[in-house]
């Protein structure tokens, strides 16, 4: 856990640095990604407003990929981490949940294992990554013929 003494901040702020064991995390959702602990680096200024965090946080996930379907891991990090906390601030403040939202945000919605992966066939479900399948073939032979996959369009009446 992230505890702040927010009473031992003073002007100059403070700088706070450790890793979230796997175990410790309470977001189920990335917990079961986790390969490393959560890594950070920040540090705390007080404002009159009130607190500011920033500073950066890290971790490797295992994902699924959402094209070929196999995992990998991904590192995550953030170096843009900005928290800003005001009114009623506790003598202990945790921070983990905020700093675990700011490194969540990083994770891509559609993780891709490497930027040139092909995915899978959409018409018998092989691998392209892996191996060539016939279904390729078929569709390269019907357009070298000159009939395009979107041929049948022609047809069609408006």
């Amino acid at each position: 856990m992230i505890k702040i003494l927010t009473s031992k901040i003073d002007f100059l702020g403070e700088e706070i640095e450790g890793s979230i064991a796997i175990n410790d995390l309470v977001n189920n959702d990335l917990k079961s990604k986790l390969i490393t602990d959560l890594n950070y680096d920040l540090k705390v200024s007080k404002l009159s407003e009130g607190l500011l965090i920033s500073g950066y946080a890290e971790v490797t996930l295992r994902e699924e990929c959402s094209r070929c379907l196999n995992k990998f891991e991904m590192n995550i990090s953030n170096d843009q981490i900005n928290v800003f906390i005001e009114d009623n601030i506790p003598d202990v403040l945790d921070v983990s949940d905020k700093i675990i939202e700011e490194i969540m945000i990083k994770i891509p919605a559609y993780p891709i294992c490497d930027k040139d992966c092909e995915g899978i066939c959409q018409g018998c479900g092989v691998n392209l990554n892996e191996e060539y399948c016939e279904c390729r073939n078929e569709q390269e032979d019907e357009n070298v013929e000159g009939k395009s996959v979107w041929a049948g369009l022609e047809n069609l009446k408006i």
